[in-house]
């Protein structure tokens, strides 16, 4: 922790002696990446930004600013146990990225959503909201009167992200035996933030995901960002939803619409 926060702040120090770092060619907005949380979902969605932007060159890609600061600590964790409270390195990253010439940012972590409101009170930057993405995409696919499954951390299932936003009544979680399936496969020693992205843990999400559609989900959303590294629409014979594809997909968007 001593290390990173010297890098940070020797980082503050030479934007600062720096500023025409913070000026981007042809942009009037860059997104800024508070990655780390974790660093396999960080990766996987700057391919997606790559590979969902339609491009043939370099110099069609749109800039991007990213902070791979595992030092975070974890959200589940402070949401379930109250443990260490990851804000105040949510915001020390977030100042990062503003300071670097990011406009707006995004964050590959379903549990750390709830934290949204107050990184942009403290850091004064907008943060994309991946759960309303969400949920006006699905509604948008399948009307409103429909039911959701979602798979997600601890974190996530108490925190209400998605309930509160999707509505009482409409979704499904995992009963207590599934959710610790589902913990296991993310958590695990064999878990997918062990770096484990086999054949196990895709088995545990996709029967997990099976039950919610057996119970009447009409759609699963795949509620934490390490989930897709295992568990695709391609390898499902029911509807999946990945947050990663839609946050890629508006992060791109916003960036083409601001080009000068």
């Amino acid at each position: 922790m001593i290390l990173v926060t010297t890098v940070q702040f020797a980082f503050y120090a030479y934007l600062r002696d720096n500023p025409s770092m913070n000026k981007f060619v042809n942009f009037r907005e860059i997104c800024g990446l508070i990655g780390g949380v974790g660093p396999s979902a960080t990766n996987y969605l700057f391919g997606l930004i790559i590979n969902m932007n339609n491009v043939r060159k370099d110099q069609d890609h749109i800039p991007l600013l990213i902070f791979n600061n595992p030092q975070i600590p974890d959200r589940t964790q402070h949401l379930v146990y109250a443990k260490k409270s990851p804000l105040p390195e949510l915001i020390l990253t977030a100042k990062v990225l503003k300071k670097a010439g990011a406009t707006f940012l995004a964050i590959p972590c379903n549990a750390a959503h709830p934290y949204i409101l107050d990184i942009e009170r403290e850091v004064g930057i907008k943060v994309l909201n991946m759960v309303p993405l969400v949920a006006e995409h699905i509604f948008n696919l399948y009307g409103r009167n429909i039911k959701i499954g979602i798979l997600a951390t601890d974190g996530t299932i108490k925190s209400n992200i998605y309930l509160n936003e999707i509505g009482a009544g409409k979704v499904l979680i995992p009963d207590s035996r599934g959710q610790k399936n589902v913990m296991e496969a993310i958590y695990g020693k064999r878990g997918i933030k062990a770096s484990f992205l086999d054949t196990n843990n895709f088995e545990i999400l996709y029967s997990e995901a099976k039950r919610l559609i057996d119970r009447g989900a009409d759609v699963v959303i795949e509620g934490c960002t390490e989930i897709p590294l295992v568990l695709s629409q391609g390898k499902c014979n029911f509807p999946v939803i990945d947050p990663m594809e839609i946050l890629a997909k508006k992060i791109i968007e916003i960036t083409i619409n601001s080009k000068i």
